[in-house]
């Protein structure tokens, strides 16, 4: 059963024959039916216009016209479905008519049965899909065949039978006056190769018509017999089942000039040679040289005399001649050109230069190769240019890869700093609960501590993420340095690593930088971390050394760099160095040569980029295998001078109420018995639109905001609906994602201070504690 029913029109005057019509078609099974009924000659030209049917039904008698008007007339208006014309009686004479005007088939009306009438409609249909088909692959060939931009020609046998527009064109005469002719008639009496012009077209054709196709250059004449050069193609088709021949002609006459003034040229080509700015040369079929001209002298620095015998690969280094010798035999083998090949010479006294080759083979009259012929431009100052552009190409890349790495570690960074909110939380809590000699302190900090290990992991992950976002103030780099050098992180490192002598060379007269303390800290960290473990065992020394200096570039030169002062750290070891293939992948999350599970996170040399490149600076790395390795990290000068920390609170307990916002349930427990155990009046909610139902019947002294919440109502929005209902209301901000925009517009709204998760009693009892005590400040949403 077909799926999609043959939509039918069936045009009577009669309804019963309607009805006869839908019972006849309901009762054939293989095929479903929608049968349409229109009555008039008018209503059925209306209808037919709409094209959606796909057969229709014509009575032969429709009032004053008949089906065969309705069919001429349909056909005329551009219907092209079948049509079969329904009569009460045979008659031979309207069904001639009938055919003739188009119809498919011719029913009498009384002698129809469901069998016979399934049976007209499918095979009408079927036929009328045929001649669509044909029809269409003749407009197809028509539209190629009037549109070609070469003559083209279709032959019975050795007669001409029809050809295209552009043949009319390329032999300046008449369609007319060129059917029924012969191909040799448009022809001189004889070929180029002397042979009889008539004896070989008839060659040509009957090899075609043997079903061997043809394809030759041949010399035509125009109807005022004037001859032009043209490219044949002779194949033998099919048409309406009958063997003709299809000619393709190219008039070729302007490559062919071309060719001639080509050989004409090279007759002035020694003369031009010695007048080049360019290297012109020529080389036999195996590559040794048989001209030069003079311009050879000023690139290689050879008299051309001396090349005479030599190769090119005589002047190459040795992995280049190899390089360049299986281009050059692979084209030779195929005369092909020698086209923009980059090469490395080496001039008499053995410096580099890169030239550009392009050349042509030299054939001789039958075809063969005798040599090449070409010229050398030399683009040693191209080609550095190139390669420095693709380096700054190569470090746009890399941040850019960087960036997207960073948005995809604040992500995960976010979901693992929820899951570890209890890890660090409670420990602590249940810590201050058990007596002071309680056996289970011990396991307790340590489950604490690598939670924390594991939060300062999740921070590295943010360092990638955050580009910029964290607060920068006025800091001493050496002051960054000493407070490192004075940590019980480094102690250990230096514990582990006995046999490294530290050279500390800071300038004190340098100025403040604009960063963060923290992450400079962190990146401080990194660098000596990463300098130490590249030393061997048997010891090492590692150089830590700060300059102030004006900068136009960097060192390397690599970059560009706004003009100005900059603070310069430098930290060097002489330890394994690194490999130049892995120069460009050193700082790439993850990326190390270092033995696995021996060290690190994996991200330290990751982190330092991101903090440079957070801090407006710049770097550059340089390294040799087995000496050692040196960073210089470059930072603009900051006019402010470096100010110093706050005294810190230390009295974090209180009394007061505070509702804690959070859509994570293990997040509102920690928060919860952490600051209860503090004294406070805990209340908690799972999003923002609970607070503002809960802030409307209820005052708190201090809101502990998650930033990330329900979609489309943030920390931000919660917020803005809180200050208006509750003006000058306190609140602290806390996430898992690195502070943003949104973060800063809350602060600038009169929230307090942000609190990354995962935190720990102590963190975020001393912000609570701070905001509290401070005046209130309201700002307008």
């Amino acid at each position: 059963m077909n799926d999609s029913p043959i939509r039918v029109l069936l045009v009577d005057d009669d309804e019963d024959d309607y009805l006869i019509t839908g019972d006849l078609l309901s009762d054939v099974e293989e095929t479903s039916y929608n049968l349409d009924w229109v009555s008039t000659y008018e209503e059925a030209l209306k209808v037919i216009s709409h094209n959606r049917h796909d057969i229709y039904l014509l009575d032969y008698r429709l009032g004053a016209h008949s089906g065969l008007d309705l069919m001429q007339n349909a056909i005329r208006d551009g219907c092209r479905k079948p049509m079969i014309l329904l009569t009460g009686q045979g008659d031979s004479e309207v069904d001639i008519e009938a055919m003739k005007a188009g119809a498919m088939d011719y029913l009498v009306k009384g002698h129809l049965d469901a069998s016979l009438l399934e049976r007209s409609i499918r095979y009408a249909i079927k036929r009328k899909q045929a001649e669509e088909e044909v029809r269409y692959s003749e407009e197809k060939f028509r539209t190629v065949f009037e549109s070609a931009n070469d003559a083209i020609f279709l032959m019975d046998e050795d007669t001409f039978i029809d050809c295209n527009p552009k043949t009319e064109d390329m032999f300046a005469c008449s369609r007319e006056e060129i059917l029924q002719k012969k191909p040799y008639e448009f022809s001189p009496a004889t070929q180029p190769d002397g042979r009889d012009s008539k004896e070989k077209s008839l060659e040509k054709i009957n090899g075609a018509l043997a079903g061997e196709h043809q394809f030759y250059e041949w010399t035509h004449t125009k109807l005022d017999g004037s001859p032009f050069d043209a490219e044949v193609s002779l194949n033998r088709i099919e048409v309406s089942g009958k063997i003709i021949l299809q000619a393709i002609v190219r008039d070729i006459t302007d490559r062919k000039r071309a060719e001639r003034e080509l050989k004409e040229s090279e007759k002035r080509f020694h003369d031009v040679a010695l007048s080049s700015a360019d290297w012109i040369w020529e080389v036999d079929k195996n590559g040794r040289y048989t001209f030069a001209s003079g311009k050879v002298k000023e690139l290689l620095g050879y008299d051309p005399e001396e090349l005479i015998g030599k190769t090119p690969f005589d002047l190459m280094p040795e992995n280049e001649a190899e390089r360049v010798g299986k281009i050059f035999r692979r084209l030779a083998s195929e005369n092909k050109p020698i086209i923009d090949l980059e090469n490395c010479n080496l001039t008499k006294e053995g410096k580099q230069v890169y030239l550009l080759t392009n050349g042509v083979p030299i054939l001789d009259d039958s075809g063969e190769l005798i040599g090449y012929r070409g010229v050398d431009k030399d683009i040693t100052e191209r080609r550095h240019a190139r390669k420095q552009r693709q380096k700054l190409q190569e470090e746009l890349e890399r941040a850019q890869r960087m960036e997207s790495l960073g948005i995809l570690a604040g992500g995960v960074a976010h979901d693992l700093n929820n899951m570890l909110g209890p890890l660090v939380g409670y420990p602590e809590l249940m810590i201050r609960k058990l007596p002071k000699d309680s056996p289970l302190k011990k396991q307790l900090e340590r489950i604490g501590k690598s939670a924390k290990d594991a939060a300062d992991v999740i921070q590295d992950l943010l360092t990638l993420a955050r580009r910029g976002r964290f607060e920068l103030s006025p800091v001493d780099l050496n002051d960054t340095i000493k407070a490192y050098l004075d940590s019980p992180g480094y102690a250990k490192l230096v514990e582990e690593h006995p046999d490294i002598a530290v050279k500390l060379k800071l300038d004190d007269t340098i100025d403040s930088i604009h960063g963060s303390s923290c992450h400079l800290s962190k990146m401080v960290m990194n660098l000596i971390h990463n300098a130490i473990e590249a030393m061997p065992k048997g010891g090492g020394k590692l150089t830590i050394e700060t300059t102030q200096q004006h900068i136009k570039e960097l060192l390397s030169g690599h970059d560009k760099v706004k003009h100005g002062d900059y603070i310069l750290l430098r930290v060097r070891d002489t330890g394994m160095g690194i490999d130049p293939e892995d120069m460009d992948k050193i700082f790439e999350p993850y990326f190390s040569k270092k033995k696995m599970g021996n060290s690190g996170s994996g991200l330290g040399l990751s982190v330092v980029y991101g903090i440079v490149k957070d801090h407006k600076g710049y770097y550059d790395v340089f390294s040799t295998v087995e000496e050692g390795t040196e960073f210089v990290l470059y930072f603009p000068v900051c006019e402010e001078a470096a100010g110093k920390e706050p005294d810190t609170v230390t009295n974090f307990e209180g009394s007061e109420s505070v509702l804690i916002v959070d859509d994570v349930e293990e997040q509102r427990e920690i928060a919860s018995e952490l600051l209860s155990s503090l004294g406070y009046k805990v209340e908690t909610v799972q999003n923002g639109s609970e607070a503002i139902e809960y802030l409307k019947d209820n005052h708190v002294d201090i809101i502990v905001l998650d930033m990330i919440m329900e979609k489309d109502f943030d920390g931000l929005d919660t917020y803005r609906e809180i200050i208006r209902l509750c003006p000058g209301q306190k609140a602290v901000i806390v996430s898992g994602f690195s502070p943003t925009d949104r973060v800063n517009e809350m602060q600038r709204l009169g929230a307090g201070p942000y609190v990354k998760k995962p935190y720990t009693l102590t963190t975020i009892s001393e912000v609570i504690r701070e905001e509290l005590d401070k005046e209130p400040v309201t700002a307008s949403p």
